[in-house]
């Protein structure tokens, strides 16, 4: 390997020299990024860094957070709870698959330098964006909290010097409309502002067989309005609001009976045998009130239950820069954010109410973060102070045979045979409460003209409060609650804190090509388990451990044939411990447990490449691939051994590329034409491993033909996504033997449209 990294460095070293290099003016565009929070150009930043435009996430149909999974190596994201709902982001094998709402991501997400916490507030509409930068491996010094496995930043639109405006409209399949807008200028002198939105609409792409309504729709939108102003060359201020909504029908599963037909025990009223892997793909099996899925059709459903899905989001921020000295700037970034969520789930995604669970969460985050930077004549300095409060409510119930209920109790049935046959309805309230404090600070010190060293530290110190309340709903009334031998209550407290670090050199062969090598760590704390407790039991997995990891990174970023060829790539090598990870286990209650439980240790190590060229005059072409392998090394659960499997979410390979083409046709008009192709390989939704919960090796196609202005105003463009109409799950949940029963989250058939855009 050594052999290999040295001869490739040597020859791109060689083919950026001047021999090599094009006389033409055709080059690659620079991309600035602030992947190390000051503006830099992205091949000069010793991170590896996917970085896209506002125009490139329009020109691929980007419009949603969890569209970036397709277009970037090594990172995916699932739905576990279907459209709409918060994603499950993992990013190089490190992620977390809860889709309780009261856990963060290890995979940072950033609007604005604003830190999303709320995982309901992570799956949001795109639009009026400068720039998404998706940073790969801990980011443990300067973004700090949670950021294990990296961070992702959506930078918007900034407000402009002169009056603009645009505007965009899309129609498509499944009568799809989205619209977006945006406006800018000056107010006043110093004062200049920005509002911006877009509205998302569609009628689905589900058929309930039970009401003959479509679900599975887009029903969103979004704003921001920001306000930068600027009493003096030395100080600007900028203020913004932003808000939404998702407001559609609750997302309709596929039912997967898991249990053979023929195996019915009449003494304990059960199916006892589980089908084979193919069997219940074929649906051909039931589950455990004897349902099975016969309609053949992957886009149809039997649900009796039509819920909703509400996520609103309310957020505000203030961004204030006071150049002190000529190299010195004080920067304050504060924000608040308040989310409320209610999914009205049809669990059992069958024709009788089996288990309905319905989720409900308000969740507010207040963050302050103050930093000073600087610079001298041969290094870089940062150092700040982080803070983060958020309480969070969660209001959420589960309903098992609830129809049922009332005619027993008339019958005489005695109400513990009712909870002992699972005929149950119970209210679960949790409030969690969080602190985390953080002191960090990075220099970047040219030792020579060539090479350069990164020094960075963070201090994290987080505490943690979570108090449970479990209660039966009437008419039952049973004194105590349904957790007998704790009461109706139980609170506990966890207190960690770390110290993370960062060590870098990059070397400079030239202005095209640098080499790199980092050595980081980074900290996640121990949390609670927010989902469905009924049993003292339980309560042994309530909390978690802190996991850490650190990271290994050996890459090179290269400009060649005259800027003409750019190729940048990275092997890494991540050693985790107390890896957490979230499984679904049988231990006996009414559902399954949601066990969230740490692996003593995990490894992660692969490589990836991104290659962009410039061909010829109106042709660019760009390459991605990733390569991964995953294993929990050492990982006794209580729901059995998975050391050596994989983790959830990690395909092995996986690429996408790219080629795009614009030709002019008169003075005035050109056309362009562009094709993608992204591929994954095989995928599992659960650390079990198991085949029911896999995702084979699939690939969606997209393209995009447009006729645009020369001068930019306006542009008329076909689409379509999925052109092969591929069949793939987004997400597979086995729910246990309790239920006998996977939940399939259908993955987006094949869409086309027409778009419109113009701009002033």
């Amino acid at each position: 390997m050594k052999t290999f990294w040295t001869g490739s460095i040597m020859a791109l070293a060689a083919a950026s020299s001047p021999v090599a290099a094009q006389t033409d003016d055709l080059a690659l565009a620079e991309i600035v990024v602030t992947a190390q929070k000051r503006a830099e150009s992205l091949q000069s930043v010793p991170i590896a860094v996917t970085a896209f435009t506002g125009e490139t996430l329009r020109e691929l149909g980007i419009s949603n957070s969890m569209d970036l999974a397709a277009f970037t190596p090594g990172l995916n994201m699932g739905d576990p709870l279907g459209q709409g709902n918060q994603p499950a982001i993992f990013l190089r094998g490190v992620g977390l698959n809860d889709f309780n709402t009261n856990n963060s991501s290890p995979v940072g997400v950033y609007v604005d330098d604003i830190y999303i916490s709320a995982v309901s507030a992570q799956n949001f509409l795109l639009f009026d964006l400068e720039q998404v930068e998706v940073l790969k491996g801990p980011q443990g010094t300067l973004y700090g909290r949670n950021t294990t496995g990296g961070a992702i930043k959506f930078t918007s639109a900034r407000p402009s010097d002169e009056f603009t405006a645009k505007a965009r409209l899309s129609y498509g399949r499944f009568d799809a409309l989205e619209a977006e807008a945006a406006i800018s200028g000056p107010l006043a002198d110093g004062i200049k502002f920005r509002l911006a939105g877009t509205r998302m609409r569609s009628d689905g792409f589900v058929k309930n067989l039970v009401d003959g309504e479509t679900y599975n729709e887009d029903d969103s939108y979004a704003w921001r309005a920001t306000f930068l102003i600027e009493p003096s060359e030395d100080l600007d201020l900028t203020l913004q609001a932003f808000g939404g909504e998702i407001t559609p029908k609750a997302p309709l599963y596929q039912h997967f009976g898991t249990m053979d037909p023929a195996s019915f025990d009449e003494e304990l009223q059960a199916f006892t045998a589980r089908c084979s892997a193919a069997a219940i793909r074929a649906l051909a099996c039931v589950d455990q009130i004897g349902y099975q899925d016969a309609s053949g059709d992957r886009y149809a459903s039997e649900s009796d239950r039509g819920g909703r899905l509400k996520v609103e989001t309310l957020g505000f921020s203030g961004t204030l820069n006071w150049r002190a000295t000529d190299s010195v700037t004080i920067t304050s970034v504060t924000s608040y954010i308040d989310v409320e969520k209610l999914h009205e789930e049809d669990t059992d995604s069958g024709p009788v109410d089996f288990l309905h669970v319905t989720y409900g969460v308000d969740q507010w985050t207040f963050t302050q973060e103050l930093r000073a930077a600087g610079s001298g004549s041969n290094h870089n300095w940062l150092v700040g102070l982080y803070y983060l409060e958020e309480t969070v409510d969660q209001d959420q119930s589960a309903n098992i045979f609830q129809s049922y209920r009332d005619e027993l109790l008339d019958l005489g049935v005695d109400p513990m045979d009712i909870i002992n046959a699972f005929l149950i309805y119970t209210h679960h309230m949790n409030k969690q409460k969080t602190k985390s404090y953080a002191a960090f600070g990075q220099v970047d010190y040219n030792i020579t003209d060539q090479l350069n060293a990164t020094l960075g530290l963070r201090y994290t110190k987080e505490k943690r409060s979570f108090l449970t309340q479990v209660d039966l709903v009437e008419p039952l009334l049973i004194p105590g609650g349904i957790i007998d031998g704790m009461g109706n209550a139980y609170s506990e407290k966890i207190d960690n804190d770390e110290l993370s670090f960062r060590v870098g050199l990059n070397y400079s062969f030239n202005e095209d090509v640098m080499v790199y090598a980092n050595v980081s760590t980074a900290f996640k704390s121990g949390g609670f388990n927010g989902s469905f407790i009924f049993d003292p039991a339980e309560l042994e997995y309530l909390s978690y451990e802190p996991e850490t990891i650190t990271a290994y990174h050996l890459g090179f970023k290269s400009d060649l044939a005259g800027r003409r060829l750019r190729v940048n790539g990275e092997l890494f090598y991540y050693d985790y411990d107390d890896l957490q990870v979230f499984t679904l286990v049988d231990l006996g209650g009414p559902l399954p447990a949601s066990v969230l439980a740490n692996a003593a240790s995990a490894r992660m190590k692969g490589a990836e490449l991104e290659v962009t060229a410039l061909p010829l005059q109106g042709l660019t072409l760009q390459g991605a691939v990733s390569y991964l392998d995953a294993t929990l090394r050492d990982f006794q659960s209580v729901a059995g051994d998975f050391s050596g499997n994989r983790p959830a979410l990690s395909p092995k390979w996986s690429f996408s590329v790219r080629a795009a083409y614009e030709h002019p046709i008169t003075d005035t008009l050109s056309v362009r034409l562009q094709s993608d192709v992204n591929w994954q390989d095989d995928v599992y939704y659960n650390v079990d491993n198991v085949e029911e919960t896999r995702q084979s090796a699939y690939a969606i196609w997209n393209a995009r033909l447009s006729l645009l202005s020369s001068n930019g105003q306006w542009e008329v463009a076909g689409w379509v996504r999925n052109i092969a109409d591929k069949n793939y799950w987004s997400y597979l949940i086995d729910i246990g033997e309790s239920f006998g029963m996977i939940q399939g989250m259908r993955g987006m058939p094949r869409t086309y449209g027409l778009e419109l855009s113009v701009q002033y």
